[in-house]
C-alpha cells in the first residue's frame, strides 16, 4: 500500500491541551513510521501533506495518511502554505478521503491559495468532517499559478478526536 501509518509518537505523553502535529513528508524523503498515542484530552491536532518543489498539477500529491485511533477524528478546518506564491492563477488543492482501502475517494476538505499570495483563502470548506480507524486521506493539488505555479505547498488538515 502506498501511504503512512503513524505507529510511534517522540513525546510519550500528551497533555490536556496539548496540539500535535503529524507530519506526511515527500515521497522521496525518508518514511515517518511513529506511533500516536492521543488520549481524549487533545483538543486539536494536525496532519500535515508537504509537496516540496514546484508545484503541479497531481491528484496524488504527497503520500498518504491513515487514521489509527479507534475512536477517529472530525476535520474542523484545513490551511495552507506556499513558499513560492502562484501568480497568474490560484493553487487549488483538496483532501480526499477512502472509507474503502483507497477504491474509491471523496472530497473532504478543500480550499485555495489566491495568486500573489502565500497563505490560503481562510475559508476552508468541509464535505467530510468525519474520518474513522482506517480511513485515509490523500492530497490532490487541482490548480496552479498559471505564470509562477507555485512551490513548496505544506497543507494543513486540523482535526479533534470524536
Amino acid at each position: 500500500m502506498r501511504g503512512l501509518q503513524i505507529t510511534e509518537l517522540q513525546e510519550k505523553e500528551v497533555l490536556d491541551g496539548d496540539e500535535v502535529a503529524v507530519i506526511v513528508i515527500d515521497p522521496s524523503g525518508t518514511p515517518i513510521n511513529q506511533k500516536l498515542a492521543v488520549r481524549k484530552l487533545l483538543t486539536r491536532a494536525q496532519v500535515m501533506f508537504a509537496v516540496p518543489g514546484t508545484l503541479s498539477v497531481n491528484t496524488d500529491a504527497a503520500p498518504w495518511f491513515e487514521c489509527s485511533l479507534p475512536d477517529g477524528l472530525t476535520i474542523v478546518d484545513c490551511s495552507a502554505v506556499a513558499k513560492t506564491a502562484p501568480t497568474g492563477a490560484a493553487i487549488l488543492f483538496a483532501v480526499y478521503i477512502s472509507t474503502d482501502n483507497g477504491a474509491t475517494w471523496n472530497e473532504a476538505v478543500g480550499n485555495n491559495i489566491n495568486a500573489g499570495d502565500r497563505v490560503d483563502a481562510d475559508v476552508a470548506s468541509i464535505s467530510i468532517s468525519t474520518v474513522a480507524q482506517g480511513d485515509i486521506l490523500k492530497l490532490a493539488v487541482t490548480q496552479v499559478g498559471s505564470t509562477v505555479a507555485g512551490a513548496d505547498l505544506t497543507v494543513s488538515v486540523w482535526v479533534r478526536p470524536l
